[in-house]
């Protein structure tokens, strides 16, 4: 019986959260390409006083989208799909997410016949 008035709740708050995560994308996209512009004029002051391009960007500041509006945070996290399972190293072949999730923790980015990429939820207090 509850979650027949659940349902609606829920269903509003994944809505709100897809709106929020889409907006944020958006927000981002704008940021790297300042960013990325700001790269660019760095790399080309760099090239006239003849020094890197970080020392250059050091003294610049770059955006970034807030993580946490109101109540809400934004969590980034590491997750995997099998793509090709006869690929997968043999240390993974009885596909021990654990292990699996241990190793991207550590910053393994790269395992044959998985997809590593980022996620971003929505976690509110």
């Amino acid at each position: 019986m509850f979650k027949g008035y659940s349902n609606p709740i829920n269903q509003a708050r994944e809505i709100m959260d897809n709106k929020m995560l889409s907006y944020r994308r958006e927000q981002q996209k704008k940021i790297d390409a300042e960013n990325e512009k700001i790269r660019k004029e760095a790399e080309i002051v760099a090239k006239k006083e003849k020094i890197s391009v970080e020392e250059v960007m050091a003294s610049t500041e770059t955006k970034e989208v807030a993580k946490t509006v109101g109540t809400s945070t934004v969590k980034k996290r590491w997750i995997f799909k099998i793509i090709n399972e006869s690929k997968v190293d043999r240390k993974y072949l009885a596909i021990d997410e654990v292990k699996i999730r241990a190793d991207i923790r550590n910053g393994v980015r790269k395992i044959s016949g998985i997809e590593i990429f980022e996620e971003e939820i929505i976690s509110t207090r």
